[in-house]
Parts: C-alpha cells; sequence; structure tokens
C-alpha cells in the first residue's frame, strides 16, 4: 500500500512538472478590442455624399480603427499527450482541477410550510403565520434575545447575493395566535451569516429592521444583498427585545445569487445613421450584431469625440448621463437599431456602441466605438 501511494505521488510530480513547463510556454494574451469611429454631421453645407431628408445634409466621413483593450480575455488552449502510465493519474488530475476550478451558486428558498427546515433556536407555527407556516418566538421582559439559525444555505460562488424574507410582530395575547400589531419600539432583529454554523458571523449590511418598522398585522417583505465569500454560507436572524411582549415572526426565506457575466468577445461594426423621415431632429441608427452575438448593445451619444467609459458592474437606463457630461445613453437593449432624438441642427454629436454581457452583476463592456457627426 505504501508503495502504491509513493508511486501515485511520483506520477502526480511528474505530471505536474509537465502541466507547468506547457503551462509556461503557452501563450495567453489578452485580445484587443477595435474602436471605429464613423462621423454625422447636422449642417447645411455639401459635402461628398449628401443624403438629403428635410432640408439637412448628412455626411458619413472615413473609418479610423484604434485598439482598445477593455475587458476581452482570449486564452489559447493547453493541449498535453502524455504516455499511457500516467493515464489513470491525469483523470484524477482533471478531476480535481475541475472540482477546484468551478463554483457553486445559491438558490435556497423556504417557506416552513411543511417543518422548520432544519433551522434552530425558534418554533413552528402553523397559527401564528405570514401563510401555511412560520417560524416565530417570543419576547418578552424575560426573553430578550432570540436566534433563528439556519442549516447549510449551499455554497456561495462569492457573487452578489440577494436575500428576501416575510416578516411580522403582533403583540402577545393569551389564547389566541397573535394580536394588534406591535409599534416599532419593539427592539431590533438583524440579519447575520458565516462559513460555518458555529463560526464568527458578519452583520448584512443594511438588514437592521428596528425604527424602521411599519406597525402591522400583515407580513411585510424585505430584501437585502450582500456579497458572501465563496465557500458554505450559513445565516441567521438575530433579534434583542426592548419593550412589550410580542410575537417576532419569520417566512418565506430566500436567498439567490448572481450569475456571473460573462465578458463579451467580439464588437458589432457596420454602422449605419440616417435621419428619420418626417423630423429634422433626430436620427435612426443601425449596425451589424458582433459574432459570437452579445447579448446586449449600449449605444452612448456624446457631445465630443472622446470615448465615454462605462463601469462594469453598472447597468445604463436610457437617457442616463452617469458617463459624464454631454453623454446620454440611447439605447441598451439585444436590438440592433435606434433613434436619438432631440437633436439640434447644426450640432455635432457622436455616437458610441459597445458590446455588453446584459444588466447582470459584473456586466463588461466590450467596446466598439461608432462615432457618427451630422451636419
Amino acid at each position: 500500500m505504501k508503495e502504491m501511494l509513493f508511486n501515485f505521488v511520483a506520477y502526480y510530480q511528474q505530471v505536474k512538472s509537465i502541466l507547468l513547463t506547457s503551462k509556461n510556454s503557452s501563450d495567453n494574451r489578452q485580445r484587443e478590442l477595435s474602436m471605429i469611429p464613423s462621423y454625422h454631421k447636422n449642417s447645411n453645407q455639401q459635402t461628398q455624399s449628401n443624403i438629403i431628408t428635410q432640408n439637412q445634409q448628412f455626411m458619413q466621413t472615413s473609418t479610423n480603427i484604434q485598439n482598445n483593450n477593455f475587458s476581452a480575455t482570449n486564452a489559447k488552449s493547453l493541449s498535453l499527450t502524455v504516455s499511457k502510465v500516467f493515464s489513470f493519474m491525469l483523470v484524477m488530475l482533471t478531476f480535481m482541477f475541475t472540482s477546484l476550478g468551478s463554483s457553486a451558486q445559491i438558490n435556497y428558498s423556504q417557506d416552513f410550510n411543511t417543518d422548520a427546515g432544519s433551522w434552530t433556536g425558534l418554533t413552528r407555527s402553523t397559527a401564528i403565520t405570514c401563510a401555511s407556516g412560520s417560524i416565530t418566538f417570543n419576547l418578552w421582559s424575560s426573553a430578550t434575545t432570540a436566534t433563528a439559525a439556519s442549516p447549510l444555505i449551499g455554497t456561495s460562488s462569492g457573487q452578489l447575493t440577494t436575500l428576501t424574507y416575510k416578516y411580522k410582530i403582533a403583540d402577545y395575547v393569551s389564547g389566541s395566535a397573535d394580536g394588534a400589531a406591535t409599534a416599532n419600539t419593539f427592539g431590533n432583529f438583524k440579519i447575520q451569516y458565516s462559513n460555518a454554523a458555529a463560526g464568527t458571523f458578519t452583520d448584512i449590511a443594511n438588514s437592521t429592521v428596528s425604527t424602521n418598522h411599519t406597525a402591522s398585522t400583515s407580513c411585510a417583505t424585505r430584501s437585502v444583498t450582500f456579497t458572501p465569500p465563496a465557500g458554505a454560507l450559513f445565516i441567521r436572524f438575530v433579534a434583542t427585545w426592548a419593550a412589550g411582549d410580542y410575537y417576532l415572526t419569520f417566512d418565506d426565506i430566500s436567498l439567490v445569487q448572481a450569475v456571473p457575466c460573462v465578458p463579451p468577445t467580439a464588437q458589432p461594426t457596420a454602422l449605419v445613421v440616417n435621419p428619420t423621415t418626417g423630423t429634422t431632429n433626430s436620427i435612426t441608427g443601425s449596425f451589424t450584431a458582433s459574432s459570437p452575438a452579445s447579448s446586449n448593445y449600449l449605444v452612448v451619444r456624446t457631445a465630443t469625440n472622446v470615448a465615454p467609459v462605462p463601469t462594469n458592474g453598472t447597468a445604463y437606463a436610457v437617457g442616463s448621463t452617469a458617463m459624464g457630461t454631454g453623454t446620454e445613453v440611447v439605447s441598451n437593449s439585444a436590438a440592433t437599431t435606434f433613434t436619438s432624438a432631440g437633436l439640434t441642427p447644426g450640432t455635432t454629436y457622436y455616437y458610441w456602441v459597445f458590446s455588453s454581457s446584459g444588466n447582470c452583476v459584473g456586466e463588461s463592456y466590450s467596446y466598439l466605438s461608432l462615432a457618427s457627426e451630422v451636419n
């Protein structure tokens, strides 16, 4: 057995050496993306190529290509040929690397309709409830703290997580389910998370409910977001009494983790800009989708020939000027056409189209810039 283990380790060292040598010689490089400006201007002057509509002339000048290595990486694949003596070891290494490289994702829900779902430190009730079943505890002068601790929620991928739950606070009345709505002087409760059931817990920012509680006999829904580190995830509700005698009830707890965005790897091409029929202050534009196609395209208008810079992790609404003075988001969708209205005749505008990975956390923008002047 010891000899087999020694051989196994020896094989591992040899394969590791081959992998490192091959990896060091591989050429992983960042793919540079291109910016393609094209110009469109609003005036009364004749130019080489004219499109005349509503006494306006539209000119398209030459296209310039500039490199932009904003957010796309094209890594060469690693290929190895190893003799049969290492085959078994390679299968095991592949399994190990695949397991280590992949991340799970949180997608948890509990409605307590059947049981307490392995939550501890509380009582499941079908009388004091938001629906068919809830978890609850009675806080009063002789029971001033309470903690509802979850089982293992799942394995975090380290992405933004949304926690949604229902709760209500109602006065204790002997012999009844619950009584009148409790005032916001009840005390407080907050939510914490940890990577171990008995580990150190961290407060979730903005999760505390205290004087911001609205008294009601109905359940209220609240949501908070946080970013737990990769690995096991546990949460707990921690309550502290201040006044009264009441039931604190929780129900319909869910945690959903955002899917990481995949950065776009290609740009759209062939921008065409034309006057909008019947108007003197708008244009329509179109372009060819990137290949492979991006899930979204962000179109931005600027007042100067300076490329705007979208921020990763930000989803831009139409009309947003968040990219700076003189910028405005014209479109943010999967469409390859757009309309830009509210233009002033005789003013130069520039249009920039970006491949986008869509409206999700970690959104990455790969830019092809297409700028247009209109005369």
